[in-house]
Order: structure tokens, then sequence, then C-alpha cells
């Protein structure tokens, strides 16, 4: 009778480790996106159709550059180029 007991209890340990959401519902403890390597090498301007800012909870504070084939790239937001770039995408966005 034990070992059901001990069975049981494994399993449900398993089940509860295994344990992901249904589809549609959203858990708002985990980011959508995060950066784990930034690419220090600057990417042609012409190439980049807009930025966003990764999550605060997130470990590594990065921007993300989405080329025009809806590629994310994560840079470094104090490299000096990657700030040019975005300093112009926020003139383009901004009304005159």
């Amino acid at each position: 009778m034990r070992w059901a007991v001990r069975v049981g209890v494994v399993l449900l340990l398993l089940a509860l480790s295994t344990a992901r959401p249904l589809p549609g519902e959203t858990n708002s403890d985990v980011p959508n996106f995060c950066c784990f390597t930034l690419i220090s090498e600057p990417i042609p301007e012409e190439h980049i159709v807009a930025y966003y800012r990764t999550d605060s909870r997130c470990r590594r504070y990065a921007d993300v550059f989405v080329t025009v084939r809806s590629v994310n790239v994560c840079v470094d937001p104090n490299q000096p180029w990657a700030i040019g770039i975005k300093n112009n995408l926020d003139k383009k966005k901004s009304p005159p």
C-alpha cells in the first residue's frame, strides 16, 4: 500500500512540474521577449523599421531593433550608433 501512495505523490509532482498554460491563457509573470546576447556591430539604418525596449523583468536591459524582414535584433541601448538610429526613428514617428 505504501508504494501506491509514493507512486501517486510522484505522479502528482510530475504533473505539477510540467503544467503549462492552456491556449489562450496568458502568464503575466513571464515576459514575451528577452535578449540573451547583444550585437555590437552597427546595423545599416535603412534595414531598421522599428524598435522597442525589452521588458523590465528580463535579466538583460536591451533595445530590440526590428528589421524590414521582421527579424528582432538585440542591441545595447547605450551604443552611439543605436542611439542615433532610435532618435531618427522617433523623429519619423512624431508629427511635424
